[in-house]
């Protein structure tokens, strides 16, 4: 079911570890955005408190930036990576965030060469993307663009979907999976018996 593949589209280069069927969108969809949040949380060791550099927040968070299209909260931001199956290496990082500034409809050229040159030049070294990222960004925005149906990724209030089973969440977004790639890594399997 899991194996571990050397993809350079995702990762830069990195092994990771990748779901090759549907069966790990499968596995997670029954799991409440919630709980996929809270495990997500575990995985990584992330919260919604954590601190980062300045120029992230402004180019990134909506109470600090230039009202770049598809600015949202961190918190928001790692639900997005729930719904998407995104882990959080940089190659993951740079798809949720394309995907995210990709679901809105005014999305401009101008905003896509900005971020792009932003995040590869202008980042903290630890946060920069690479070419290969960019890459990875621009698949996260293209596809957000092909799913006719996908709603304002900035817009929804996590609020209102916590309880829901992530398959349920997914649909009222308009979020289809059959071409995103699952890459949260998760060495036990996915349950929705599993409260974590």
């Amino acid at each position: 079911m899991k194996t571990i593949t050397p993809n350079t589209a995702l990762t830069s280069g990195a092994t990771t570890a990748v779901f090759t069927s549907q069966n790990a969108w499968q596995m997670d969809e029954t799991l409440t955005l919630s709980q996929a949040y809270q495990r997500f949380q575990t995985l990584y060791q992330v919260d919604n408190y954590t601190k980062l550099p300045w120029i992230l927040q402004f180019m990134e968070n909506p109470r600090w930036c230039l009202e770049f299209s598809g600015a949202i909260s961190l918190y928001q931001h790692d639900l997005v990576h729930c719904l998407i199956g995104r882990g959080i290496k940089p190659a993951d990082e740079a798809f949720t965030i394309g995907f995210t500034m990709g679901s809105v409809k005014t999305l401009n050229v101008v905003e896509i060469w900005l971020y792009k040159f932003v995040s590869k030049y202008l980042y903290p070294a630890d946060y920069r993307f690479s070419d290969a990222d960019l890459i990875t960004f621009q698949q996260g925005v293209t596809l957000a663009k092909q799913m006719p149906a996908l709603q304002q990724l900035n817009r929804f209030n996590p609020d209102d979907f916590l309880p829901l089973p992530l398959k349920d969440v997914r649909a009222a977004l308009g979020i289809t999976t059959t071409q995103l790639i699952y890459t949260l890594t998760d060495a036990a399997p996915i349950t929705p018996a599993t409260n974590i």
